[in-house]
């Protein structure tokens, strides 16, 4: 009977008493699935760490971090080490054009969020004055301004 119930907890998930828990099948470890580190039960005993931290460091892996996407910062998780930035702020600094900036379109300047950095001006002025053009301003047609 208390094999049955050992047998049952195992296919539950559930640690036996007295385990250790980092090298225990029964009970789960963090491991690596070749992007993030996360909680198996049942998982390869050489396979497994004792702390997420520790699977995180041996592996080169992350939880999360913000990284830039060509438009805007956004929270990944198991994204590449060598794309991520601490916080969102860091993100923005680094990708500053993430926020928004003036580019010209072809005919105006305007102002646009996720811009390609390189098509970026910080001022309307700046991106005007990069491509010979104004800002327009209203005209009288004879019964209305527009």
């Amino acid at each position: 009977m208390l094999r049955r119930g050992l047998v049952l907890a195992a296919s539950l998930g559930v640690a036996a008493a007295g385990s250790s828990g980092a090298n225990d099948t029964w009970g789960g470890c963090y491991t690596y699935n070749g992007a993030i580190c996360e909680w198996v039960n049942g998982a390869n005993p050489g396979q497994c760490y004792a702390s997420r931290a520790r699977c995180e460091q041996s592996n080169g892996a992350s939880a999360g971090c913000f990284t830039y996407n060509g438009a805007i910062c956004e929270w990944i998780v198991g994204a590449m080490q060598s794309q991520c930035y601490t916080s969102k702020a860091q993100c923005e600094q680094s990708n500053w054009a993430s926020g928004g900036c003036y580019t010209y379109n072809g005919a105006i300047c305007e102002w646009v969020e996720g811009a390609m950095p390189s098509q970026c001006y910080t001022s309307r002025a700046q991106c005007e004055q990069s491509h010979g053009v104004s800002s327009g301003c209203y005209t009288y047609n004879g019964a209305i301004c527009e």
